[in-house]
């Protein structure tokens, strides 16, 4: 979107802020701008591509928000030993076939209770089926309602079974946003994982918990088992955030389909996407400065390269026409190319692993 489009929204969001000192309350104009600037600050690519400001682009703002913000869930994407690959983590072939059952049935449902469009929830919905059902869901209830939700559903059918799971998801929305405000649902990652987790505890808990944890999800559970079905899990929010990021990070590559080794490094670079820069860090999730991070997405492709930037710059092949996997290379600074003239690199400090434009004149390295 271009500046002055994005400039022309402004005013609007100070008198909204103003209005809401006032006690008067928009929250789905206030949900449209928070999504609108955040895509204009953070997803600059995406903004191009959108013609002006409507009601349909709110809901498509709103989706790459919400990515995201899943996608900053670092301490979500910590796996064991540090060595896994999130390859691990994508939908089973089973979960993945639903995707258009999924889209189909939303987009049927004309009146629904959800803040967003219907299909802006499909990949969250896939998530939460892939780990509900363990990625091997079966015909007649495939997001295992009868488990979790609703034990005495009957006559159960896919559409019926993704339906109620939309239902409940929507329904924990409502119950957080009366008590804490519309906007505030998915205004962060606590938030956002509060109205998850409230999926297999219900809306009660959604309404009661501002900010998830797995301590407080825990204690909840142990005090209203009475009222729960199946054995929920405390973690199932986090679960969930690790599905849907793997699967986000994983659509993003764009490059040669045919080279796997290309294909590891970009998906690894996305799963940083948050991940604190810290001056000679080396430890995913945690902290990594910029060589530390292009040395972990090769090594998560089976890819030896040396640690530092210097000799990064000065190794493998060198390429003028840079592909996705390829390092750009600076003077004392490397990030992984991931194609359409971007990068994701770890700044600095004080700063996150982010996507950025290429700047000025970099070389390029080719390690694959």
């Amino acid at each position: 979107m271009p500046a002055q489009e994005a400039e022309a929204v402004l005013p609007y969001y100070r008198m909204i802020i103003k209005e809401e000192r006032k006690g008067k309350r928009y929250p789905k104009v206030i949900a449209a701008v928070l999504a609108a600037t955040t895509l204009f600050s953070t997803v600059a690519s995406a903004a191009e591509g959108f013609a002006g400001w409507n009601a349909e682009n709110k809901d498509d703002a709103w989706t790459v928000y919400t990515t995201t913000d899943w996608n900053s869930m670092a301490e979500y994407m910590v796996l064991e030993n540090n060595s896994s690959s999130t390859q691990a983590l994508h939908l089973s072939t089973k979960v993945n076939s639903l995707r258009n059952t999924v889209k189909d049935t939303l987009k049927n449902l004309d009146d629904h209770p959800g803040l967003y469009k219907n299909t802006a929830y499909t990949e969250l919905m896939l998530a939460m089926i892939q780990v509900l059902s363990g990625g091997n869901p079966s015909a007649d209830d495939p997001c295992c309602i009868k488990t979790y939700i609703d034990p005495d559903a009957r006559d159960m059918t896919a559409e019926k079974s993704i339906r109620k799971l939309f239902y409940r998801l929507t329904a924990c929305e409502e119950a957080h946003a009366v008590k804490y405000g519309e906007t505030s649902v998915y205004a962060n990652n606590e938030a956002l994982q509060a109205v998850v987790q409230g999926v297999v505890l219900g809306t009660k808990y959604a309404r009661e918990t501002e900010k998830y944890s797995v301590s407080n999800a825990q204690a909840y559970i142990d005090g209203h088992r009475e009222d729960l079905h199946g054995n929920p899990s405390a973690s199932f929010a986090r679960e969930v955030g690790k599905r849907y990021t793997a699967t986000q990070s994983g659509s993003q590559y764009v490059g040669n389909q045919d080279n796997e080794v290309a294909r590891k490094i970009v998906e690894a670079a996305y799963t940083q996407l948050g991940t604190p820069y810290v001056w000679g860090g080396t430890t995913p999730y945690r902290g990594l400065d910029c060589s530390g991070l292009t040395q972990y997405c090769h090594r998560m492709a089976g890819v030896t390269i040396p640690r530092t930037s210097g000799p990064q710059g000065s190794g493998g092949m060198a390429v003028t026409t840079p592909e996705p996997g390829d390092i750009v290379c600076y003077s004392g600074h490397v990030g992984i190319y991931i194609g359409g003239g971007q990068m994701i690199h770890a700044p600095q400090p004080g700063q996150v692993v982010c996507i950025v434009k290429v700047w000025g004149n970099p070389w390029y390295r080719r390690y694959w």
